[in-house]
């Protein structure tokens, strides 16, 4: 969650209040205006929103924005190195505001319908549409000893604005052993993220994160969705999908420069109040496992420079790849400080009247944040590695 809120913020999104969000043009580092407003004039029945998703490598937060399709704001819009950034604004009943920002995003796409209602659509990524541009003109090699945070933020400020810096939230340093890259410069950061066990992102002010991989948190829950007289939850659905649920992940090496390659590392699910529970010993007694049975995945990379580092992949690969426990579609009350990876609370509605619904711990991999008044609720996509109901009553 963004860490800039004040202590009344999560409250207030509880009772009245007016949330809209506005939309910014720069370029080269100054910003721009329309007739005379540094506020792009959104269409308020326009899409108009932020989608943050981290369920894939790349880039995690898009840009959707429909304005009048007018020839001044096209050319205003249109030259490449135009960028636009995004904020949210809360309004209190007594006047003050707080502004969350949404982050940086390069125009990638323009198009304008010139019917009777023409409209300027445009679709922006954030700024790591840049890395995957850059690739790498001729191979790159890169000698052990190395540090993968290290290599990591060399390759990334290669690409970055003047003045740009990265954020560590990272509690590891692990090693890469020699490595030669052909091309893919993002390919080859998101392969040295995963095999560090790290998630590299673009954050909320243009500039790269690097962080430990989230993992669900039942301690650190950041915001509770619920329903009732101060709830915020407007509606949710439920899901089980096993299609891409494993609950043993090994993990081997492939390097190829004469380094005795170690065992082969497992990571299972070895909790029995668990849906996906292995079993005490998956690879020798998979009889024991629970009703999932034991279904493995499989990953190799010739970044690790040890069975240790091997071994925490697995563990972090295991945290999402078991997610079955219950994956949530929740629609609720914008609230644009939460962010992917947030652990939260959710208190489902209950099924009998009196009895208080199930509550459930999961980690947020996809939302949207709107941008306008009238579209006032958001989408959240939840997963969660727990058992379903961490808390009942009734």
């Amino acid at each position: 969650m963004y860490d800039g809120i004040s202590d009344t913020y999560l409250d207030a999104l509880r009772g009245p209040h007016h949330a809209y969000g506005y939309v910014e043009a720069w370029r080269g580092g100054v910003q721009l205006d329309y007739q005379g407003d540094t506020r792009l004039p959104l269409d308020r029945d326009g899409q108009n929103q932020i989608v943050v998703d981290g369920t894939t490598p790349g880039v995690r937060r898009t840009l959707t924005a429909t304005m009048p399709g007018t020839d001044e704001l096209w050319d205003l819009l249109s030259p490449i190195g135009t960028e636009l950034r995004a904020y949210t604004m809360l309004r209190y009943s007594s006047g003050a505001t707080e502004t969350v920002p949404q982050g940086v995003f390069d125009v990638d796409v323009q198009s304008v319908g010139y019917g009777s209602s023409g409209r300027l659509s445009i679709t922006a990524p954030d700024r790591w549409i840049r890395v995957q541009r850059a690739r790498f003109l001729t191979p790159r090699q890169f000698p052990a000893p190395a540090s993968a945070k290290a290599t990591i933020t060399s390759l990334l400020l290669e690409v970055m604005p003047a003045g740009t810096t990265v954020l560590d939230l990272t509690t590891t340093n692990p090693g890469i052993p020699t490595q030669t890259e052909d091309r893919d410069r993002a390919g080859f950061i998101e392969a040295m993220a995963k095999a560090a066990s790290f998630d590299v992102f673009m954050g909320r002010d243009g500039n790269p994160v690097i962080r430990q991989t989230p993992t669900i948190n039942a301690a650190n829950s950041v915001w509770t969705v619920d329903a009732g007289a101060r709830g915020v939850m407007v509606g949710a659905s439920r899901e089980r999908n096993r299609q891409q649920t494993y609950n043993l992940v090994v993990v081997t090496t492939s390097r190829n420069d004469g380094v005795p390659p170690f065992a082969p590392q497992y990571a299972w699910d070895n909790d029995p109040n668990s849906p996906t529970y292995a079993g005490p010993d998956p690879l020798n007694h998979p009889e024991l496992a629970g009703p999932f049975g034991v279904r493995p995945t499989f990953y190799s990379s010739p970044l690790f420079t040890d069975y240790r580092q091997a071994l925490e992949a697995a563990f972090t690969i295991l945290a999402r790849a078991s997610g079955m426990a219950a994956q949530l579609s929740l629609t609720a009350i914008s609230n644009s400080a939460l962010d992917d990876g947030d652990t939260i609370t959710v208190r489902l509605p209950s099924g009998r009247r009196s009895v208080p619904g199930p509550v459930e711990v999961h980690i947020i991999d996809k939302l949207a944040v709107p941008l306008v008044p009238t579209k006032a609720t958001q989408t959240i996509d939840t997963r969660s590695t727990l058992a379903d109901y961490t808390e009942s009553s009734g």
